[in-house]
């Protein structure tokens, strides 16, 4: 039973779907270190599951709508956060996700409650240089500047944003990504032998993480390689694409040998299922899906971005590929095909053995041991 005289820590996200599949490691973290948690997110459909976790308080929040622009609805989210974090009055907040970094830290700041904010991954905003998303960094940078420590998941993104905010890098700290579970995704060896291969997209079906290439590479491999089968699993939102979406869905149904799956819950299960995983992203903070991929021995197929060579040791665990470049990414992907059996293996267990010394809950949870003598002593 969660009691008042525990140090109270909130934990901030843009979806209870996020704090579901990404923030488990932590919550459970600060469960067993004996914080009063609290989760604070919009309600959706993964909100009952965080509602059953024990010694957690959930907390909804109303006026975030992680796709809007509407300047007053902004105002009114910071408004909500200065009134529950008032209330609740946290020694500490840990917020991810782009709103509630910016304004859950600037409504902290006013109540002098420290703020440890988490950059998993620098997205779109950073991606993409246009006038609007160079006014967003400004103010994200300065949004952040007033807080205890920054939490980045690779080196790259915490050099760049050091570099171009000034905010000093004593102040900032890898965690190594969101941890594996190494019971749930453990080896489980598919048929190498049958000469039929499946390449699998795991993820968000989102521009920035090079579905369109994926898609490309598959139509060009369909056609030439009778021995390789295409696979995509993940959400695919239209809100996602400004232009570009009806060549989207026009390709996941008109491809042969490409079968799209939609959004899957049972990872694990799916992944046993495939050879290789493939994710052609134009920038990440530390994929998930690549470290379960790896987890369970595949070899896997990804950029050369910021976020993913961290992670990945081109010709060890997998082959990386230049972003955006469809041609590089099938030549990559008939190269894997035609591994030997020994060379499978050895690919497989280097990137098990990768998860495993870096990556895994146990890892995360070490890293967040170490953050935390510094945020409390």
């Amino acid at each position: 039973m969660v009691t008042d005289d525990k140090l109270c820590v909130a934990v901030l996200a843009n979806s209870s779907w996020n704090i579901f599949n990404f923030r488990k490691t932590l919550i459970q973290f600060l469960a067993d270190q004996n914080y009063r948690v609290i989760v604070i997110a919009p309600e959706d459909e993964y909100t009952k599951f965080i509602i059953s976790w024990k010694n957690i308080e959930y907390i909804p929040i109303k006026h975030l709508n992680a796709k809007s622009r509407n300047p007053f609805q902004d105002f009114l989210l910071v408004f909500e956060y200065f009134k529950l974090l008032k209330l609740y009055k946290p020694a500490l907040i840990l917020p991810h996700t782009i709103k509630p970094n910016i304004y859950s830290s600037l409504a902290a700041r006013w109540l002098n409650i420290s703020t440890v904010s988490s950059l998993t991954g620098l997205g779109t905003v950073f991606i993409r240089d246009t006038f609007v998303n160079r006014i967003i960094q400004k103010f994200y940078h300065w949004a952040l500047s007033g807080n205890k420590y920054l939490l980045f998941h690779n080196h790259l993104d915490r050099n760049e944003w050091c570099q171009r905010s000034l905010f000093p890098i004593s102040k900032t700290f890898i965690i190594p990504g969101s941890g594996v579970d190494l019971n749930r995704f453990k080896p489980d060896p598919v048929n190498i032998n049958s000469r039929q291969f499946i390449f699998l997209y795991l993820g968000r079906l989102h521009p920035d993480k090079g579905i369109r290439e994926f898609l490309l590479a598959a139509k060009i491999l369909s056609q030439e390689q009778a021995n390789l089968r295409f696979w995509v699993a993940g959400d695919l939102l239209e809100a996602d694409y400004k232009n570009g979406y009806e060549e989207i869905v026009h390709l996941l149904h008109s491809i042969p040998k490409l079968d799209y799956l939609g959004k899957q819950s049972e990872v694990a299960t799916l992944l046993k299922q495939v050879h290789f995983v493939v994710l052609p992203t134009y920038r990440e903070g530390m994929s998930r899906s690549l470290m379960e991929a790896m987890a369970m021995c595949k070899p896997v197929i990804a950029s050369n971005v910021a976020g993913v060579n961290e992670l990945i040791t081109d010709g060890v665990e997998g082959f990386l590929v230049p972003a955006k470049d469809i041609q590089s990414l099938s030549n990559a992907m008939v190269r894997m095909s035609q591994l030997a059996d020994e060379q499978y293996k050895s690919m497989g267990a280097a990137g098990r053995l990768k998860i495993e010394s870096f990556y895994s809950n146990q890892k995360v949870c070490e890293a967040y041991s170490e953050l935390f003598l510094k945020v409390f002593h």
